[in-house]
């Protein structure tokens, strides 16, 4: 069974301001590169939900897009929330998963 991949306001957020940040800082094909990579593991995800670990102690699981980012998601029972892309860079406990 394939899940549905949804995103969260705030990961769509968070998706628009690395998209702009790696634009203005880099260049447009690095923002190409970027999104291909994430949707790669999005298709991943949506194929085996359960392939990533578990974030800390928590039904959330973490699943690294690039070793600058990760995104942060919880499975339902035919869905797949991406909660938030986080950069790994920073604190960890910064992190907000409402």
């Amino acid at each position: 069974m394939k899940y549905e991949v949804i995103l969260s306001e705030r990961a769509e957020l968070r998706l628009k301001e690395i998209c702009q940040y790696l634009v203005d800082k880099w260049s447009p094909s690095v923002k190409d590169k970027f999104i291909i990579t994430l949707q790669a593991k999005l298709d991943l995800l949506a194929s085996n939900p359960k392939m990533y670990p578990k974030a800390s102690e928590t039904e959330i699981r973490r699943c690294v897009i690039t070793k600058h980012n990760s995104l942060y998601y919880r499975v339902e029972s035919t869905a797949i929330e991406v909660i938030t892309i986080h950069d790994n860079r920073m604190n960890p406990n910064t992190l907000i998963f409402e």
